[in-house]
């Protein structure tokens, strides 16, 4: 699930962590992991889409070691592959 519409004025999305780079789920742009909207404020990069994260998930294969750093990077956030979040 990459865009997930909250309501007329806001819009979440799935912030995906990958080892050299991570993404915004709603516009795909690169994104800064460290924010909780996708703003890019940080990085040299155009501004972000605005999406506030919702869950996270990643590219890559998810191993064990690679979910565990991402809970360590994002504890507040689910995994959008969760059952329930």
């Amino acid at each position: 699930m990459a865009r997930l519409e909250a309501g007329a004025d806001e819009t979440v999305a799935t912030l995906y962590i990958n080892d050299d780079f991570s993404r915004c789920g709603a516009c795909g742009r690169d994104a800064d992991p460290k924010e909780t909207t996708h703003l890019n404020e940080q990085m040299a990069q155009p501004p972000g889409c605005g999406a506030r994260y919702v869950t996270v998930s990643t590219d890559l294969d998810m191993t064990p070691r690679l979910r565990a750093a991402i809970m360590e990077m994002k504890p507040n956030l689910p995994f959008a592959d969760d059952p329930i979040h």
